[in-house]
């Protein structure tokens, strides 16, 4: 089905739900939004007028989601990981994401890349995708192959190797400092 997903902190101003949502304006295709409105220290986001907004969803519901959706954008302002994209492209959705340096360097090729102010080109790059399904299908595997470098098999087998070189390095003799 043809829709579109953000999820996520969204009262965070730093996710840009405000981007989102004025991308949702300009298709005729579903903005879903998963995520609190609210947070814990009461900073509030406006609750979106184009995109609906699915509130809190736990992570079953969050996963059928995805699953379920070829677009995921995140048009963040920053973002020091992102764990939904990462989550989106495990599912196999396409990634539209802000043109950050912390997306460049985790998605690069596997994602299209907009400036995060960008609403029109936000909206243009998701219906680039969802209305070419060769291309779809290309940008939804290739993040789901980049992922795939993230998963709990790297993260032992990078774990690992940061252990067996700490304990192989030769430690010199502490100096006397009297």
């Amino acid at each position: 089905q043809r829709q579109v997903v953000l999820a996520g902190r969204l009262w965070d101003r730093a996710k840009n739900l405000a981007t989102f949502d004025a991308a949702a304006s300009r298709l005729d295709v579903p903005f879903r939004a998963a995520g609190p409105l609210v947070g814990p220290m009461g900073d509030t986001a406006a609750a979106p007028r184009h995109a609906v907004a699915l509130g809190p969803l736990d992570p079953a519901s969050l996963a059928a989601l995805l699953a379920t959706t070829p677009v995921y954008a995140s048009p963040a302002l920053y973002e020091p990981f992102g764990l939904a994209v990462l989550e989106a492209a495990q599912a196999g959705c396409a990634l539209v994401l802000s043109d950050i340096p912390t997306h460049r360097e985790m998605w690069g090729e596997a994602a299209v890349f907009v400036s995060p102010d960008d609403a029109d080109g936000v909206a243009a790059a998701i219906a680039g995708l969802l209305f070419d399904p060769q291309r779809l299908d290309a940008h939804g595997a290739a993040a789901a192959g980049m992922a795939a470098r993230y998963g709990l098999a790297a993260m032992v087998a990078g774990t690992r190797a940061v252990w067996r070189e700490a304990l192989s390095a030769k430690v010199a003799p502490a100096e006397d400092a009297a």
